[in-house]
């Protein structure tokens, strides 16, 4: 199965990306396009069958994988990860 979206689907929507990135996308494409569809395959869903009957659903699954990938390319793999913390502990006010 193809993924939803293209090495240029991400030049367009997002950036160009760098030589550098080119491998890592064209992997990443597969594996969220891959994940999508399990995920609508979990609720009974063919995610490709409703894609060829729905453009506008189409271009949603295109629009969504190239932001995972493009999160994904942004997440720095050489620095300690993010994290959070509340700085306000009163809870209760909420």
């Amino acid at each position: 199965m193809n993924p939803f979206a293209t090495l240029e689907d991400i030049s367009i929507l997002w950036r160009e990306l760098k030589e550098s990135e080119y491998s890592k996308a064209e992997q990443l494409l597969t594996v969220v396009s891959d994940s999508l569809r399990y995920e609508a395959n979990k609720v009974g869903k063919d995610l490709d069958k409703m894609i060829e009957q729905n453009e506008a659903l189409r271009n949603v699954a295109k629009s969504v994988t190239v932001d995972v990938v493009a999160r994904t390319l942004m997440t720095s793999t050489d620095t300690e990860p993010m994290t959070q913390m509340c700085l306000n502990q009163r809870w209760d006010i909420l």
